[in-house]
This record gives structure tokens, C-alpha cells and sequence, in this order.
């Protein structure tokens, strides 16, 4: 007779659906009302001598007191429960002067005090009851067999209600730790869209305006390249399709050799110089991944503000730490922090690695990442271009 830890609580399915779910509601194990059918015992000795008129009347006032102050007990978790398990118990009491089987509330008592918390009180209680019991039985002189059952099954049920009631905790505690995983899970997911759309479509938009200017003043005096520009635009405009399905998506793996062109033509668009040195060895895929998107907001950061004629980039790997710089000889100036830094702090330290921004003579941007447990990718060939 195990009362669960949902005590006054709503019932999945006690409110609304149909009569049937709300009856299995009502029956359920963790429900105080299931293990009322144990109450007929309270008169199993009337089999051998029937009670009398003013017996069953006390049965009959007794009883319904008993179920006011069990139910209303079972509604509470704490301290506020005691008194009714104290009536519980002194009613059975009450009831013995009327041949009554007062043991069997007192059971009842116990399995409402399992779910007591703190557990130190709930096993106090559990005791205090069995206690009683024993005193009161022993004070009116009770036969051993008649009370003694009934102080066992106090104990054993009290004990399995403690239990139960500990295991409905844990599940609760654990319920909460998965929701505040996908909670969690659910805001990294959305940072990590919001990264990668902004670093996509801020390098893509760029490129795009400033082609789109250059188409726009080559249309009159050299229309076979305006031409030319607006294709490349088109290709550009499905290329960040395309990532930006992927990205979403969350199966996006740039390369830096893709991440190069689009630099190239990013910045060949504005008139600026470009040199790359790339690494001796191949990569890991990660790090890779955030080089590529690194040198893709540094370039985007280039061609939007630097006002730069040349910029340098560079990937050198040394001590089991690869050292991503690109260099611009751009106005420089304070750094203000924006989407751009932040999104390139987020994935060099997602590496366990660090960003250093330069912009005494320049603009200066390098990135540190520790190579450690990342597996590298199989050999590429390492591309010098200038």
C-alpha cells in the first residue's frame, strides 16, 4: 500500500478525456484512492462476532472521518501532513473501544508518512506511528497476534513508500536535467545557425555589392566583362544557397581551398593584393573548418572597412599548434567588438584555442589552435598562391 510522491499534484488524464481516463487516473498506484480497497479488513473480525447497532455506527462515523483526514493528507508533502496522520491514528485508536481494527488504519497513517519530506521526517514519522501502536496495545492489553500484524505491516509499508517516493524524486530530478539539456542543446543550436548564417551571408553580401557596383559602371564602357561579373554573381548567389541550406542543416564543412577563391575574388573586386602560405601538413577537419571561416570574415572585414591595397594570410603549424594570420595594411585602428569578433572568438575557443585582433599598423588577426586529439584530414596539397 505504497502512496506515490505525486501527492496533490494533477493527474495526466484526471482532468478532461473521457470517464475512462479518468477513472484508470484515479486508480493509479501512485494515487491515494487504489489502496482504499484494503479498508474492508477493518472489520474482518465481525465474521466471528457480528458487531452491534451501536458498533457499526461508530464504524460508519469513524470511517468517514478517517477518509476526510486521509485524503486531505495526502494532498501534502511536509510538516502539514502530521495532523492528519495524528487524527488517522487516533481514530483507529478511538475505534478499538468498538471492536474496531485499529492496526489497519494506523497503515494507512505510515504509507501517507513515506512521502513526508524531509526523509529524516518521514522515517521519524513512520516510527512515532509504530510506537504508538505498540504502547496503545500494550496499554489496553490487546492479544499479541491481533495488533502485532499490523505494526509489521506499518513498518514494511511506510519503508516501501520512503523508497518509492525517493525513486519518484530522482525521476523528477532527472526529468529536469534533460529539459534543461534541450533547452541548452536548443540555444547552442541556435547560436551556431546565427554564426554561421551571419559569417555566410555577411561575406556573400558584400561580395555581392561590391560586384554589383562594378558590373553597374562597367555596363556602358566594357559590356563583355559587366557580363562576366554579373555570372560570377549568379554563382555566388547559389554557392550561399547552398551553405546556407547546409548550415542550417548543420552538416557544413568548408574547406579552405573553396574559402580561398571566394577571397580572391572578394578582394580582387575592391583592388586589393592577395598572398597565401598555406600549411606543410594537412589539417584536422575542424580546424580546418574554422580557418576557412575565419579567413572568410577576415576578408569580408577587408573589403568592407579597411580602405587596404595588399593582405597576407597565412597558416603555420609548429609544437602541435596551427596559427591562422591574416594581415591587411588597411586604416587599423580600435577594435570594436561586434558579430563578426564574436562569432570568430566563439570558434577558435570551441577548439580550446585563442584570438589575438592587432590594429596598431593594420589590421592584424591571429588565431591559435591547439591540433591535440583532432585527427587530420588525409594529406592535401598545399596551395602557395599570391
Amino acid at each position: 500500500m505504497m502512496i506515490g510522491a505525486d501527492r496533490g499534484k494533477p493527474v495526466d488524464g484526471a482532468v478532461g478525456g473521457t470517464v475512462w481516463d479518468r477513472v484508470k487516473a484515479t486508480l493509479r498506484p501512485d494515487r491515494p484512492y487504489v489502496w482504499l480497497a484494503y479498508l474492508p479488513l477493518y472489520g474482518i473480525g465481525w465474521f466471528w462476532r457480528p458487531p452491534s447497532a451501536m458498533e457499526l455506527a461508530a464504524a460508519a462515523i469513524g470511517l468517514a472521518l478517517f477518509l476526510w483526514l486521509y485524503l486531505r493528507g495526502a494532498c501534502f508533502e511536509d510538516r502539514r501532513a502530521l495532523p492528519y496522520l495524528a487524527g488517522i491514528v487516533l481514530v483507529g485508536f478511538a475505534l478499538s473501544y468498538f471492536s474496531g481494527n485499529y492496526s489497519l488504519l494506523a497503515v494507512y497513517a505510515a504509507a501517507l508518512a513515506g512521502s513526508i519530506r524531509p526523509r529524516r521526517l518521514a522515517w521519524r514519522t513512520i516510527a512515532a506511528i509504530a510506537g504508538s501502536v505498540c504502547l496503545f496495545s500494550l496499554a489496553i492489553g490487546a492479544p499479541f497476534l491481533f495488533w502485532a500484524p499490523g505494526v509489521f505491516m506499518s513498518v514494511m509499508v511506510g519503508v516501501g513508500t520512503v523508497f518509492t517516493a525517493t525513486l519518484e524524486d530522482k525521476n523528477r530530478e532527472l526529468e529536469r536535467s534533460r529539459a534543461e539539456m534541450q533547452a541548452l542543446s536548443a540555444a547552442a543550436e541556435r547560436e551556431r545557425i546565427a554564426r554561421d548564417l551571419h559569417d555566410l551571408l555577411g561575406h556573400t553580401l558584400t561580395v555581392v555589392a561590391v560586384k554589383s557596383d562594378l558590373a553597374a559602371k562597367l555596363a556602358d564602357r566594357d559590356p563583355p566583362r559587366a557580363k562576366r561579373e554579373m555570372e560570377e554573381l549568379a554563382g555566388i548567389a547559389r554557392g550561399a544557397l547552398a551553405d546556407i541550406r547546409a548550415a542550417v542543416s548543420g552538416m557544413r564543412g568548408t574547406a579552405l581551398s573553396a574559402e580561398l577563391a571566394q577571397a580572391r575574388r572578394a578582394l580582387a573586386s575592391v583592388d586589393v593584393a592577395f598572398t597565401w602560405q598555406g600549411p606543410d601538413s594537412a589539417l584536422p577537419p575542424a580546424v580546418e573548418a574554422a580557418f576557412a571561416m575565419l579567413l572568410r570574415e577576415g576578408v569580408t572585414n577587408v573589403v568592407r572597412h579597411a580602405g587596404a591595397a595588399r593582405c597576407d594570410a597565412r597558416v603555420d603549424v609548429a609544437d602541435g599548434i596551427a596559427v591562422l594570420t591574416l594581415a591587411d595594411d588597411g586604416v587599423g585602428g580600435a577594435v570594436a567588438p561586434g558579430n563578426g569578433l564574436a562569432g570568430m572568438c566563439q570558434r577558435v575557443e570551441a577548439l580550446g584555442g585563442t584570438l589575438e585582433v592587432d590594429g596598431a599598423d593594420g589590421m592584424t588577426i591571429r588565431a591559435r589552435v591547439p591540433l591535440a586529439g583532432l585527427e587530420p584530414l588525409p594529406k592535401a596539397e598545399t596551395e602557395v598562391a599570391s
